[in-house]
């Protein structure tokens, strides 16, 4: 690898190439025809040194096509877009190729880059240049990700907030809120929030209190609107209205239950403390300051110390903080609270001993810190491996560092053992180079040198020249130099080979390389142009035209500062003019002017020509930045605008009176809690733990399981009332909650599921309140059905005694009379018994009522001509207070028809027809007779007339805005019709 100017090429150069070349911004490097990286600039060859994985950027004489392999092996889709670009680049399909690339390093933090692969339009190749926009990729995304948490914060939350003016009026009141108090949003608004909190209202107490304790208030009692007591934790907070008059805005979360977790740590503890004293691992209980609180004998037998000469002390006789290994897990433990790893420790007699160890930082239960190492010795494992590795690292940095390729094959031809420079030359994978008998790499012709000599070696140096073929088929020059070795009873070849061909090539390459970089500035994003001593403009390429609205033939008896140079600014032009003429390269922004007048934001670089070390030219190179400027602009709004939201989510997520947590990873580790969380589990140290590790009885009851879904399907969970137990404190004892709380997906900018955001509210007593009541309304239920049962039986009782009346009574007269009051009493009853058996308290099915009253058993239905001959029924319902009425005019007017009927001149023609219908609220009752005897309810001198039986009819047609009508045809029809209403009544009073 030659390296000129910082320029990075397997070829001949000119230094005017080469400054041009590194004076671009971009990681640029060039392909010749094959794809083999054959020159980079050095900021290639930065960003190429800092990566673990250098695939997106390969060194000199790397194949580009076959190193992506690797990355489409692992189904990276950038690299199979990258290398299709480059074949059709390469093939003349197309003359460029551009893409976005994310590439995430192991070292670094994740890059974005705009590429560009373009043709080398007058020589077979391509140029591939990198562009940098990680910056602007990680402002978006982070503006994305903060206005995502503020808007899943603002739409999920669970306090409960009261505003109040400086009356103590509330003004607002949320739905959490109002739940709580047991009320709703229009009876809260306007009242007193004294009426709910029994606190000191007073603005100045208020201030005086919040200024010297902060917004907090503590844990008080509220009082719903049903009388009832609930223990919150209240906050306020005080501001002035656009009036200049004071506002309070109580904020609150029921904290009917706390205390959770305590006996299960202490019950931890103890078990602990039994395996402490009788394990074969060292364990070491201390302070995270370095203080040794107990030390076990294991540790002690490492450690070469007695545990009353380490209890006490600090840790730094055992432990060496300065030790790299040492302070990096000391930085990762008190980052994450615990580390798993190798640490170094000292022993009494001063030599260090490499363990394995396991360290948490947990807290005690007087809220101070402890901290428990767990200690494995693995020195002897530590000395085995070190000096595998120091062989081996021996014979690779041997091999590699070999000027020239290395081989060591057997002489049936099979590869052994090679560097990387043979697989440089040939083109070969080292899988390929693994499965390929040596005598195919040799040319055909060549063979029989090698053949000759492998019979013949025994221990002796030979040096023959072949002719070698690469993959592609390339004929490869090698002075090969090798000898023989036995081993296991069979001989191999060690040797290596000079390739030959470099000579040759770096003679091509020179005669490329002007074209080379021609084709570049003529290809650049970048607008260039070459001016002369005189500022007079020689050459520019199409970026550099087309930024300043010229055509080539304009600019040819122009100065640069005639053409694109405002008049302010010819003094800074003049200096950078001077700069370059010095032999300095420079860059600075500035204002140009297209040839309209047109001011634009350049980025302007300066790259000196010299010839002899004589300045003769320069090499000006301009990049708009308008877009880039415009995006400043909105990045500097929108991070104000973030900042502003950042704070006001902090604000709100600390004083929120719901629990709040931010879960991370699909393992659901903690990254946020806020004081609210903390207090529900009764834990401080729950930043970087596990859920499974701090409320282990999620997993019985599922709902870990549940954010495992939430986190694979990406989609929101939201739970009301959800039964909960947790485990009381330090035993298994278990208390039952129920909790309204909501699991919601937290995706990146890519839409990818990176964490969970959980807000809960204890609703327990709720829960139970309205448990209560359900149960009390199912007994009033219960008492209203027992009720219509006994109405019903008492109406039965008064029509048997009825019926015995009408049996012991001779006179046909009185017993008719009785007879119809029976009649009237039996259909109130029948409407008590379908309600008796209905689930409706307030409605019954007339369709029902109207079968059971005219079924067999009716005096109107029976012998061998009854009544009613059909019967077609739509199902109407109707309230009951309205269907009693309806009832007993019904039974009126049958009565009447059936006292008509049985005269002995109509018993053999026939019967009635009755139907019934709902029309647009209206139910319509049709009675078809074809004798026509229903028309004895319009003739003057009708039995009907001046009877009891029909002022009841009018009567109950007046009670319902009913209507009797008579119409006369083929045969008589008489039409009851009345509108439908909820008639009041006792048994609407139920539901009022």
């Amino acid at each position: 690898m030659k390296r000129d100017q910082d320029i990075y090429t397997n070829i001949e150069m000119d230094s005017l190439s080469a400054s041009l070349l590194n004076a671009l911004d971009s990681q640029v490097a060039v392909l010749d025809d094959q794809g083999t990286v054959i020159a980079y600039n050095n900021e290639w060859h930065n960003f190429r040194q800092s990566l673990e994985n250098t695939w997106c950027h390969p060194g000199l004489g790397v194949n580009i096509l076959k190193n992506l392999q690797a990355p489409l092996a692992d189904g990276n889709d950038f690299a199979l877009r990258f290398l299709i670009g480059i074949k059709e680049v390469l093939g003349l399909e197309v003359t460029s190729f551009e893409s976005k690339c994310f590439f995430k390093d192991v070292k670094k933090a994740p890059f974005w880059f705009k590429v560009k692969v373009s043709h080398l339009q007058n020589q077979n190749g391509a140029i591939i240049m990198y562009d940098d926009i990680s910056d602007q990729i990680k402002s978006t995304r982070y503006l994305k990700e903060t206005q995502q948490k503020f808007e899943s914060h603002f739409h999920n939350s669970l306090y409960g907030i009261l505003v109040a003016d400086e009356n103590k009026v509330i003004i607002e009141a949320n739905k959490v809120a109002c739940k709580l108090l047991e009320t709703t949003i229009d009876d809260v608004t306007f009242s007193n929030v004294t009426n709910f909190l029994d606190l000191d209202m007073d603005v100045d107490h208020l201030q005086k209190k919040i200024n010297r304790d902060g917004n907090m208030i503590g844990e008080i009692e509220i009082t719903t609107a049903n009388g009832n007591t609930i223990p919150v934790e209240m906050s306020v907070t005080l501001f002035r209205n656009e009036d200049g008059k004071y506002i309070t805005s109580w904020a609150f979360n029921d904290i009917s239950e706390k205390k959770i977790t305590e006996k299960t740590l202490r019950q931890t503890e103890q078990q602990y403390k039994l395996q402490f004293n009788n394990t074969l691992e060292g364990i070491i209980i201390g302070r995270p300051d370095g203080q040794m609180l107990n030390i076990n004998p294991a540790a002690c037998d490492i450690l070469g110390y007695t545990q009353k000469e380490l209890e006490g002390k600090h840790r730094d006789i055992i432990f060496d903080t300065e030790h790299p290994l040492n302070k990096k897990a000391l930085q990762k433990r008190r980052k994450d609270g615990s580390f798993v790893g190798e640490v170094v420790f000292t022993h009494r007699e001063g030599y260090h001993i490499p363990v394995e160890i396991g360290t948490v930082i947990f807290a005690a239960e007087n809220g101070s810190e402890k901290s428990i190492i767990n200690i494995k010795d693995i020195s002897e494992r530590k000395s085995v491996q070190q000096q595998l590795i120091d062989e081996k690292e021996f014979t690779e940095s041997a091999i590699s560092i070999l000027p020239t390729a290395f081989f060591v094959f057997s002489t049936d031809g099979e590869m052994i053992r090679w560097n990387d420079m043979l697989e440089d030359d040939l083109g070969y994978s080292a899988r390929e180079l693994a499965r390929t008998n040596v005598m195919k790499l040799i040319h055909p012709h060549d063979r029989y040198k090698l053949r000759e000599i492998l019979g013949k070696l025994s221990g002796e140096k030979v040096s023959i020249n072949v002719r070698c073929i690469s993959k592609n088929g390339e004929i490869i020059n090698y002075l090969l130099r090798g000898t023989s070795f036995d081993q296991n009873g069979k001989t191999y070849i060690v040797g290596g080979g000079l390739n030959q061909n470099d000579l040759l090539e770096i003679d091509t390459e020179r005669k490329r390389n002007a074209e080379l970089l021609t084709q570049l500035f003529h290809n650049s994003p970048i607008g260039i142009v070459l001016i002369d001593a005189d500022g007079k403009i020689l050459e520019s390429n199409d970026s550099f035209e087309k930024t300043f609205e010229y055509k080539k033939e304009e600019l040819r008896d122009l100065t640069l500062t005639e053409a694109i140079v405002p008049d302010y600014m010819d003094k800074q032009a003049q200096s950078f003019s001077n700069q370059s003429f010095t032999g300095q390269a420079f860059q600075s922004e500035a204002i140009r002017i297209t040839k309209n007048g047109k001011e634009v934001p350049v980025l302007i670089g300066g790259v000196p020509v010299e010839v002899d070390n004589e300045v003769i030219a320069i090499y000006g190179m301009y990049v708009d930045i308008s877009e880039r400027k415009k995006l400043e602009d909105q990045i500097l709004d929108l991070l104000e605008t973030e900042q502003q939201a950042r704070l006001h989510m902090q604000d709100m997520f600390e004083e929120a009176p719901t629990a709040i947590a931010m879960l991370e990873g699909d393992n659901h580790t903690y990254s946020f809690v806020n004081d609210k969380y903390k207090e529900l589990i009764c834990k401080e140290n729950v930043t970087g733990k596990t859920v499974s590790e701090v409320l282990p009885e999620l997993n019985d009851q599922g709902l870990t399981k549940m954010l495992d879904t939430c986190y694979n399907d990406g989609k929101t969970h939201t739970f009301n009332e959800r039964a909960v137990y947790f485990h009381k404190e330090n035993s298994l004892e278990k208390e039952n909650y129920y909790l309204n709380f909501v699991y919601k997906p937290l995706h990146d900018d890519k839409g990818d599921v990176y964490g969970i955001f959980v807000q809960a509210v204890d609703v327990t007593e709720q829960v139970k309140a309205r448990n209560l009541i359900e149960k009390s309304l199912q007994e009033k239920e219960t008492l209203l059905t027992e009720v219509h049962h006994r109405v019903k039986n008492n109406l039965a009782i008064i029509s048997g005694l009825l019926e015995l009346e009408v049996m012991s009574v001779n006179d046909k007269k009185v017993s008719k009379h009785l007879d119809s009051t029976h009649s009237r009493i039996n259909t109130i009853a029948k409407v008590h018994e379908l309600l008796y058996q209905s689930d409706s308290l307030s409605h019954v099915s007339f369709k029902e009522y109207i079968k059971s009253v005219l079924s067999k058993n009716s005096k109107l239905m029976k012998g061998e001509h009854p009544l009613i001959s059909d019967f077609e029924l739509d199902d109407v319902h109707l309230n009951v207070n309205q269907a009693i009425p309806v009832g007993i005019l019904l039974n009126e007017i049958l009565e009447h028809l059936h006292d008509t009927c049985i005269e002995p001149d109509n018993l053999s023609e026939g019967q009635l027809i009755f139907k019934m219908r709902e029309e647009k609220n209206n139910v319509i009752i049709d009675l078809l007779d074809p004798l026509h005897r229903v028309l004895d309810f319009q003739k003057p001198g009708s039995e009907l007339k001046h009877t009891l039986r029909n002022e009841l009819i009018e009567v109950l047609l007046t009670q319902i805005y009913g209507d009797i009508k008579i119409s006369e045809g083929d045969q008589s029809l008489l039409t009851l019709s009345f509108p439908k209403s909820e008639a009041k009544g006792p048994h609407n009073a139920l539901y009022n």
